[in-house]
């Protein structure tokens, strides 16, 4: 049954399989346990970049949000300002602000 033990190996390891507990055997169960814990901890590491992109892109937005808010009232200001400089009347040959 080496064979089998080898073609186990090959693959990975599925809960009931049937093994002979030699030394071969018991590296097998070793390796197919180191790689599952491997994979658990890439999960785990992209659980946090995920995370932390979230965060990132909330902060982002409220930045953005806050930067839009700025470039809006100072658009306002300048379009009164514009306003405010283009409501001068002219009386008796002298420009007066409305």
């Amino acid at each position: 049954t080496n064979t089998a033990l080898q073609a186990a190996a090959e693959s990975d390891f599925t809960p009931g399989m049937v093994f002979d507990y030699s030394v071969d055997s018991t590296k097998m169960i070793q390796t197919s346990i180191n790689a599952a814990v491997e994979r658990i901890q890439e999960f785990h590491a992209l659980d946090k970049i995920i995370e932390d992109s979230s965060k990132f892109n909330k902060l982002f937005g409220v930045a953005r949000a806050k930067d839009q808010a700025l470039l809006s009232d100072l658009k306002n200001n300048c379009i009164r300002s514009e306003l405010a400089s283009k409501k001068s009347t002219r009386e008796g040959g002298r420009y007066y602000k409305a």
